[in-house]
Protein backbone atom coordinates (compact mmCIF):
# COMPACT_ATOMS: atom_id res chain seq x y z
CA UNK A 1 0.00 0.00 0.00
CA UNK A 2 1.65 3.41 -0.80
CA UNK A 3 1.78 5.86 1.23
CA UNK A 4 2.84 9.11 -0.14
CA UNK A 5 1.62 10.66 -3.41
CA UNK A 6 4.78 9.85 -5.52
CA UNK A 7 4.32 6.03 -4.46
CA UNK A 8 0.87 6.98 -5.43
CA UNK A 9 1.55 8.21 -9.06
CA UNK A 10 4.13 5.35 -9.03
CA UNK A 11 1.36 2.64 -8.98
CA UNK A 12 -0.91 4.95 -10.92
CA UNK A 13 1.79 5.00 -14.01
CA UNK A 14 2.45 1.35 -13.65
CA UNK A 15 -0.88 0.22 -14.00
CA UNK A 16 -1.82 2.39 -17.00
CA UNK A 17 1.17 1.26 -18.46
CA UNK A 18 -0.13 -2.47 -17.97
CA UNK A 19 -3.45 -1.60 -19.51
CA UNK A 20 -1.85 0.14 -22.44
CA UNK A 21 0.41 -3.28 -23.07
CA UNK A 22 -2.60 -5.27 -22.90
CA UNK A 23 -5.01 -3.50 -25.34
CA UNK A 24 -2.12 -3.33 -27.39
CA UNK A 25 -2.21 -7.11 -28.21
CA UNK A 26 -4.64 -9.51 -28.32
CA UNK A 27 -8.22 -7.94 -26.70
CA UNK A 28 -9.35 -11.33 -25.21
CA UNK A 29 -12.55 -10.94 -22.70
CA UNK A 30 -10.31 -11.87 -20.10
CA UNK A 31 -7.22 -9.13 -20.90
CA UNK A 32 -10.37 -6.65 -21.39
CA UNK A 33 -11.53 -8.07 -17.91
CA UNK A 34 -7.95 -7.29 -16.09
CA UNK A 35 -7.71 -3.91 -17.96
CA UNK A 36 -10.96 -3.01 -16.71
CA UNK A 37 -9.30 -4.01 -13.12
CA UNK A 38 -6.25 -2.14 -13.88
CA UNK A 39 -7.81 0.90 -14.69
CA UNK A 40 -10.40 0.67 -11.51
CA UNK A 41 -6.73 0.64 -9.61
CA UNK A 42 -5.18 3.36 -11.32
CA UNK A 43 -8.45 5.18 -10.77
CA UNK A 44 -8.38 4.89 -6.91
CA UNK A 45 -4.34 6.01 -7.10
CA UNK A 46 -5.59 9.05 -8.82
CA UNK A 47 -8.41 9.82 -6.41
CA UNK A 48 -5.28 8.77 -3.56
CA UNK A 49 -2.93 11.71 -5.47
CA UNK A 50 -5.52 13.95 -5.26
CA UNK A 51 -7.04 13.85 -1.47
CA UNK A 52 -2.97 14.12 -0.71
CA UNK A 53 -2.07 16.61 -2.44
CA UNK A 54 -5.51 18.75 -1.21
CA UNK A 55 -4.27 18.03 2.40
CA UNK A 56 -0.56 19.85 1.56
CA UNK A 57 -2.77 22.24 -0.59
CA UNK A 58 -0.75 21.56 -3.53
CA UNK A 59 -2.57 23.21 -6.51
CA UNK A 60 -0.35 21.74 -9.01
CA UNK A 61 -0.75 18.61 -7.47
CA UNK A 62 -4.70 18.30 -7.69
CA UNK A 63 -5.14 19.61 -10.82
CA UNK A 64 -2.68 16.97 -12.35
CA UNK A 65 -4.79 14.37 -10.39
CA UNK A 66 -7.96 15.53 -11.90
CA UNK A 67 -6.52 15.99 -14.95
CA UNK A 68 -5.00 11.89 -15.08
CA UNK A 69 -8.64 10.53 -14.75
CA UNK A 70 -9.96 12.96 -17.07
CA UNK A 71 -7.15 12.64 -19.77
CA UNK A 72 -5.90 9.04 -19.32
CA UNK A 73 -8.77 6.75 -17.38
CA UNK A 74 -11.98 7.90 -18.74
CA UNK A 75 -10.71 7.24 -22.45
CA UNK A 76 -8.95 4.01 -21.93
CA UNK A 77 -12.14 2.82 -19.89
CA UNK A 78 -14.48 3.91 -22.88
CA UNK A 79 -11.99 1.76 -25.22
CA UNK A 80 -11.82 -1.12 -23.10
CA UNK A 81 -15.92 -0.89 -22.66
CA UNK A 82 -16.16 -0.64 -26.58
CA UNK A 83 -13.97 -3.48 -27.37
CA UNK A 84 -16.08 -5.77 -24.39
CA UNK A 85 -18.91 -5.05 -26.07
CA UNK A 86 -17.47 -5.71 -29.31
CA UNK A 87 -16.59 -9.42 -27.88
CA UNK A 88 -20.08 -9.78 -26.80
CA UNK A 89 -21.60 -9.17 -30.25
CA UNK A 90 -23.13 -5.87 -30.03
CA UNK A 91 -22.58 -2.75 -31.48
CA UNK A 92 -20.38 -2.10 -34.75
CA UNK A 93 -17.64 -1.04 -36.33
CA UNK A 94 -19.05 1.82 -38.10
CA UNK A 95 -20.82 2.63 -34.96
CA UNK A 96 -17.61 2.61 -33.44
CA UNK A 97 -15.73 4.80 -36.32
CA UNK A 98 -18.57 7.40 -35.85
CA UNK A 99 -18.60 7.91 -32.09
CA UNK A 100 -14.33 8.35 -32.97
CA UNK A 101 -14.66 10.98 -35.38
CA UNK A 102 -18.24 11.94 -34.50
CA UNK A 103 -21.09 12.46 -37.11
CA UNK A 104 -20.14 15.05 -38.98
CA UNK A 105 -21.45 16.22 -41.98
CA UNK A 106 -18.29 17.37 -43.87
CA UNK A 107 -17.84 16.79 -47.97
CA UNK A 108 -14.50 17.64 -49.03
CA UNK A 109 -14.36 20.45 -51.78
CA UNK A 110 -14.26 19.89 -55.12
CA UNK A 111 -11.20 20.33 -57.03
CA UNK A 112 -12.77 20.73 -60.28
CA UNK A 113 -14.41 24.06 -59.53
CA UNK A 114 -12.84 27.03 -60.60
CA UNK A 115 -13.96 29.08 -57.74
CA UNK A 116 -13.78 26.02 -55.16
CA UNK A 117 -10.56 24.11 -53.59
CA UNK A 118 -8.22 25.61 -56.68
CA UNK A 119 -8.98 29.33 -55.88
CA UNK A 120 -8.83 29.13 -52.12
CA UNK A 121 -5.44 27.19 -52.22
CA UNK A 122 -4.41 30.26 -54.16
CA UNK A 123 -5.46 32.80 -52.08
CA UNK A 124 -4.20 31.54 -49.23
CA UNK A 125 -0.68 31.04 -51.16
CA UNK A 126 -0.88 34.75 -52.13
CA UNK A 127 -1.70 35.88 -47.92
CA UNK A 128 0.54 33.69 -47.01
CA UNK A 129 3.55 35.33 -49.70
CA UNK A 130 2.12 38.47 -48.50
CA UNK A 131 2.45 38.21 -44.96
CA UNK A 132 5.69 37.00 -45.68
CA UNK A 133 7.02 39.93 -47.52
CA UNK A 134 5.35 42.13 -45.13
CA UNK A 135 7.74 40.28 -42.40
CA UNK A 136 10.94 41.05 -43.92
CA UNK A 137 10.23 44.56 -45.20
Amino acid sequence: MSDTYEEYEREYNTYLSRTRSFLASTRSVSTLRECERLLREAKRCAHAMQGLAELDGDMLKIAEANRRISRDITPLSREVAMALDMKRGGGSSIAQRDELFGRSQYTSPSLDEETGAASDTQSLLYSSESLLLESQA
